[in-house]
């Protein structure tokens, strides 16, 4: 259109519309490999395939590493000098909710509760833990009480939120 603003010296273009559209959908795009003109039935698909694929290959199918109700830790966000010792993941245990079909694709998490985790987490971004155990180790006892003549423990577990302190009755087994 600029190019016929610049050549009638003037802005109007209402009736040349018809002529500039013409013109637009028989010039070849090379995004398509032909013009918008000779898009038929016949070749739709081929061109639809070529507009989205990548290097002229067909997109490559969505591969997840996770499985709904796989369980797994989440990586710790790292800075440059952090010490290489400690560690890298979560102690806490997660499971994953809802895979979600990007490139690259995402996970939702949800933790042992049930509750939903904010945000979505990348396949790098989480680690699948393989064997369960049921020992925890405990950070800290809270409070002690006795409850049908068991003495029971409060406790904070390590690498847990508090809103999963919970009473137990033995610290041997843990």
């Amino acid at each position: 259109m600029y190019k016929y603003f610049t050549a009638s010296n003037t802005h109007t273009y209402l009736e040349t519309l018809p002529k500039l559209m013409s013109a637009y959908n028989r010039a070849y795009h090379r995004s398509i490999g032909t013009s918008p003109a000779s898009v038929n039935s016949e070749n739709a698909e081929e061109i639809w395939r070529n507009l989205y694929s990548v290097d002229g290959h067909a997109v490559k199918p969505i591969t997840f590493r996770f499985n709904v109700e796989d369980t797994v830790r989440i990586s710790m966000t790292t800075r440059p000098f952090r010490k290489g010792y400690l560690p890298g993941w979560t102690t806490e245990l997660f499971t994953v909710s809802a895979r979600i079909p990007r490139h690259p694709p995402v996970y939702r998490l949800k933790d042992y509760n049930g509750d939903e985790v904010d945000g979505t987490f990348y396949q790098h971004e989480l680690q699948r833990v393989v064997q369960l155990s049921d020992l925890y180790q405990v950070e800290k006892v809270l409070r002690t009480r006795t409850h049908r003549r068991k003495r029971e423990y409060f406790v904070k577990w390590l690498g847990y939120q508090d809103k999963f302190n919970s009473w137990t009755t033995s610290l041997r087994r843990l």
